[in-house]
């Protein structure tokens, strides 16, 4: 992964790739971000995406490391 050109980054949370793509194009989005955009992006150059998947486990993933897992009730 590169390191970012600048010294912060926006995160957004999208259900699926069809709603970033929804998101991403719609006039909404353009009227709110473009005003402004051209002080914090280079909008020749394009944007970064960096796309994850979040699992959230409760309980002890490995016993053998803690008593507690700081979660559920030991």
């Amino acid at each position: 992964m590169d390191l970012l050109d600048f010294d912060a980054c926006s995160t957004l949370w999208m259900k699926s790739w069809d709603d970033w793509g929804r998101f991403s194009t719609s006039p909404e989005y353009a009227a709110a971000l473009m005003p402004d955009a051209g002080n914090f992006m280079d909008i020749n150059f394009g944007i970064k995406v960096m796309a994850g998947h979040d699992l959230i486990v409760f309980g002890k993933g490995i016993p053998e490391v803690d008593a507690k897992d700081g979660i559920t009730r030991a």
